[in-house]
């Protein structure tokens, strides 16, 4: 965000986390989930950035609590197909000409599940995934 100067520019920054994690969720568990107050906490780091929203909530259902007209970048790393793949879905229409979409992990074996159900996806929009080395 530092680099590209929201601030000076008509960009927004959109993102979008469950904040929380509960014992059988399909999501992995990360040590930040220890932290109760992880939303509030987020929140208030980026307090002082206008341009930025977070969002709580489920994705791609906390989509209708805000989503962008136009995307120029997305980052997609929620580890589990249900939620990237609803995601990819609600993104590609409305991916700027030129935009990126990184889906992290897309490469990575033990995540082939996303692999799966994003492939289809990307062939319904006429969009080809480049895998890197680096497993995006």
């Amino acid at each position: 965000m530092e680099s590209i100067y929201f601030r000076d520019s008509d960009k927004h920054y959109w993102l979008y986390d469950l904040f929380e994690w509960s014992c059988g969720d399909a999501h992995t568990c990360m040590p930040g989930h220890d932290n109760l107050q992880m939303y509030e906490d987020v929140v208030k780091r980026f307090k002082h950035k206008p341009w930025l929203s977070v969002v709580k909530g489920s994705v791609p259902d906390s989509f209708s609590k805000g989503f962008p007209d136009k995307i120029a970048f997305a980052y997609i790393d929620m580890n589990s197909p249900a939620p990237e793949s609803g995601a990819l879905i609600k993104i590609l229409p409305r991916l700027s000409d030129g935009g990126i979409t990184v889906l992290d992990d897309y490469g990575w074996w033990g995540y082939s599940s996303q692999k799966r159900v994003l492939d289809p996806i990307a062939a319904d929009y006429d969009v080809y995934i480049l895998e890197l080395p680096t497993v995006q």
